[in-house]
């Protein structure tokens, strides 16, 4: 690696073909205004989190919890990557994880961060000016170009497909490039919904308090021992409006026989996704329940418990 210092990107405010919408820079605080903004994080560190919510800003915790949000990578074509070195904090660089991997399979590769079914988060608040988020760089070699697909739930709605660099050709289709390529120093990529739907005409985002599939999912190209790494990945939307319908932030409080939470409405499901039990209320008993393991959600919070 080069350096580990941040370089400031300008971005350019003419839109065309060949339209970049590189982020001026890629620290968190840099989408935060002084309007009301709700933030859907996916991947961001504890710090990054808190200082949004002391900013006064709604946030909506849907980072990986390996219970019913992952990353997963299609089998065998990427391994993991080199995760020692500073990632992307709130004003600064941040001494905490990010999601780094490396190609391991000459003939394609990918990955993707996932929302379990039966676990769907709630996204009504999204509109033409919800903003996409993305801080990316390369710790080794980068790939040439990478595809983003992003918000891709086929049986609900269409997905954004776009590229970091000039283009990304997939089996004959080519995602437009929305940002530079990936190289040795943290940048972002920042573009509203609006901007996205002029280069990829058939994105249709929809809105729902149960969305599920893969958030954003990343194709790196065949070439065994390219690296990425991403941080702050997240989507902003400002405005009154925006913070109608989410989620409310959620504690809870499990014992032998019941699920307690600070909010109304506590959903039980099995691993499967299937839906067991609901109360509206803030308890629900679980004295009946079978020996297993099961997911809890209330609000925006979710938890595994083991009967």
């Amino acid at each position: 690696m080069k350096k580990i210092y941040l370089a400031a990107f300008a971005a350019l405010a003419a839109f065309g073909a060949n339209a970049q919408f590189n982020a001026q820079s890629p620290y968190v605080d840099a989408s935060v205004a002084s309007e009301k903004q709700v933030f859907d994080v996916f991947v961001a560190c504890d710090d990054v989190m808190q200082n949004l919510k002391n900013a006064g800003k709604t946030v909506n915790d849907y980072r990986v919890d390996d219970v019913t949000r992952w990353f997963y990578i299609w089998e065998g074509t990427f391994i993991a990557g080199d995760g020692s070195y500073p990632g992307v904090g709130y004003s600064g660089l941040s001494s905490e994880g990010y999601t780094s991997v490396t190609v391991a399979n000459v003939g394609w590769s990918g990955a993707g961060y996932n929302v379990n079914k039966g676990a769907g988060i709630n996204l009504s608040h999204w509109n033409d000016n919800t903003r996409f988020h993305l801080s990316y760089m390369s710790f080794g070699t980068a790939p040439e170009a990478v595809a983003l697909i992003i918000n891709d739930n086929d049986d609900f709605n269409k997905p954004a497909r776009v590229a970091l660099g000039s283009g990304y050709v997939d089996n004959g289709t080519v995602y437009p490039g929305v940002a530079a390529a990936p190289n040795d120093d943290w940048q972002a990529v920042d573009i509203s919904f609006a901007d996205l739907k002029k280069v990829c005409t058939d994105f249709d985002y929809q809105q729902t308090t149960e969305w599920t599939g893969n958030i954003l999912s990343i194709l790196c190209g065949p070439t065994s021992g390219r690296s990425l790494s991403l941080d702050a990945f997240y989507f902003y939307t400002a405005g009154d409006s925006a913070v109608e319908g989410v989620e409310e932030d959620a504690e809870l409080i499990i014992t032998a026989n019941t699920v307690n939470s600070t909010v109304s409405g506590i959903e039980l499901y099995d691993l499967s996704g299937k839906l067991v039990k609901a109360s509206d209320n803030t308890v629900l008993g679980i004295s009946d329940l079978a020996k297993g393991v099961y997911v809890v959600k209330a609000g925006n919070k979710t938890q595994k418990i083991v009967k």
